[in-house]
């Protein structure tokens, strides 16, 4: 089953980009705290890494969203907790 953060982790393996992440294992979660070495907080606490779907974001963890066939993913950086994505 494919994921955004399945997605996001094979594609940085080929293009060799470091990817980091926090899991809270027991709700079998995991949250993106840093692609390329630009990490959640280098910009004030509101900011980190935030994903989103055909230009929608979820409410689902990165590894929970079951990707679709012809879905766009997309891995935005926001400064403002997503306040500052505009599509």
């Amino acid at each position: 089953e494919t994921t955004p953060f399945s997605l996001l982790t094979k594609i940085c393996k080929e293009e060799k980009i470091k990817v980091e992440f926090s899991e809270n294992v027991g709700m079998n979660t995991k949250f993106v705290t840093a692609i390329n070495n630009i990490s959640s907080g280098d910009v004030g606490e509101l900011s980190g890494w935030l994903y989103y779907v055909n230009g929608e974001s979820t409410n689902d963890a990165c590894n929970v969203y079951k990707v679709q066939d012809g879905d766009v993913i997309e891995w935005i950086y926001t400064c403002d907790m997503g306040n500052d994505i505009t599509f």
